[in-house]
């Protein structure tokens, strides 16, 4: 059997299933929050102490 790189008849309904479930969009969210918090706690802290 020769070695398959890419695969014959491939689609991409996983992934429109996986994102359209709306926790991985939600998940992207809270991430972008968190590290948004931080930054800005960590900019603040910096600042105060310069």
């Amino acid at each position: 059997m020769p070695l398959c790189v890419i695969p014959q008849g491939s689609t991409f309904i996983n992934y429109t299933e996986l994102l359209s479930g709306g926790q991985v969009s939600r998940a992207i969210m809270v991430s972008v929050g968190v590290t948004l918090v931080g930054t800005l706690f960590s900019m603040a802290v910096s600042v105060l102490g310069a």
